[in-house]
This record gives C-alpha cells, structure tokens and sequence, in this order.
C-alpha cells in the first residue's frame, strides 16, 4: 500500500488480521484533531443526528484530514441494506496543493441515481421552490451551535430556516 491507511479498508484475509490487531488510530489524534473531532460530535449530538464511529473507514482520496464521512441508507430500495448515498470529508490543503492560498473546506461525493432511487421509493418529491421563512444570525464563532441548533429546531417545527455558515459576525 503507497498510504498505510490503506491497510485499513483492506479486502486481504492478511490485512484484516494486521488491523483486528492493531491499535486505533482514534487513540493517537493530535490535540487539533482531538478538539476537532469532539466538536463534531457535539454538533452531531446536539441536532439529534445518529451516527458511528469507523476508526478503520478510509477515503480513496488522500487529501482529506480531520473529519472523514459516509451518509448511509437502509431505504426499501436497497432491499433493506444499508448503502452509501454520500461520502466525503475535510480538508485543510487541497487548494494549496493546486497552487492556491491555504482554504479548508468540506468535499462529497452524491450518488445522485441512489437519491433518486431513494426518493422514488420512499414516495419522497424534491420540493419545486422552498421560501424562507426564518435566517437566523449569530454573532460569530462564539454562537455557532446555538444558531445550528435554533435552526434545526425551527425546520423540524415545519419552518424553512437557514443561517450562516462562515461565523461571520453582522456589520451595522
């Protein structure tokens, strides 16, 4: 394997004996990466969102750091099994590499036929158009889990709501 991590997601009877084995990786996160990941997990837990911890899930594509992803479905149209619909994860020197100032930013792949195969089955319709009815601002990094939360909250009381994204704080 060029990356070891590789080893993790192995096929290889061998490979998976050597992992079963082997200390996580969760056990040896920097303390960025420590606070990063308990961050998200707060997140996650506050908005209610069900979620599992693969310490052996690898992305095929080596720029990803921090947080690594996979939304899965059990939808009937898959029989029941649960499938990948998205996948993705943070990176922090993607656009450096290709010769751009340093931008951290989020990355996915959507299997888009898989959405629709989910939404057919589940007899679930995109909405055509979808106003507003709340955008919610905070005041910087200091609110961004109450405003994440206020707004999770809003849209499952049937609101439409959004906010920003970016922890910019307003200007008068």
């Amino acid at each position: 394997h060029k990356n070891p991590l590789r080893v993790l997601d192995s096929k290889d009877e061998k490979d998976k004996e050597i992992v079963a084995n082997a200390p996580s990786i969760l056990d040896y996160l920097t303390e960025d990466a420590q606070k990063h990941f308990e961050t998200v997990k707060s997140l996650l837990n506050d908005l209610g969102i069900e979620y599992v911890i693969d310490s052996n899930m690898v992305r095929g594509l080596d720029y990803y750091n921090h947080t690594i992803f996979e939304i899965m479905s059990d939808s009937k149209a898959f029989n029941g099994k649960w499938t990948t619909v998205c996948a993705g994860g943070h990176y922090s020197g993607l656009v450096e590499q290709l010769g751009g100032p340093q931008t951290p930013g989020v990355g996915f792949g959507l299997g888009v036929e898989r959405l629709l195969l989910i939404l057919d089955a589940e007899e679930d319709a995109l909405p055509i158009e979808n106003p507003l009815d709340v955008y919610v601002v905070g005041i910087g990094d200091v609110t961004n889990a109450a405003t994440l939360k206020l707004v999770q909250n809003l849209r499952h009381q049937g609101f439409t709501a959004d906010r920003d994204y970016l922890n910019r704080k307003p200007k008068g």
